[in-house]
Parts: structure tokens; C-alpha cells; sequence
């Protein structure tokens, strides 16, 4: 298996009283690659909202 180099750009925006982030995760070799990824930044970033609630 070729283990690729991947890049993650994270941004943060001031909106209202809260906080906006934007995750792009680029470079990532497939689809099936591409949406495992999602599931697991999704998951980190519900635990994060739930910290921070």
C-alpha cells in the first residue's frame, strides 16, 4: 500500500457569538479514501461542538 501525502487547510471565522471552521482536506487518492476521512473529521468535529457547548 502507497501512502500518500495529504494537505489540511483549517480556517477560523468570528461569526455572531460563536466560532465558523472550515476543513478542506485535499489530495486524498480515491473516493471510498475521500469519505472515510469525512466520517472521521465529521466525528472529531461533533465531539469538539459538544466540548465546547
Amino acid at each position: 500500500m502507497e501512502i500518500s501525502e495529504t494537505q489540511v487547510t483549517v480556517e477560523f471565522r468570528v461569526r455572531g457569538g460563536g466560532t465558523e471552521i472550515t476543513l478542506t482536506h485535499e489530495r486524498l487518492p480515491d473516493e471510498k479514501t475521500r469519505n472515510l476521512h469525512g466520517m472521521g473529521w465529521n466525528s472529531a468535529l461533533d465531539c469538539l461542538a459538544k466540548l465546547f457547548a
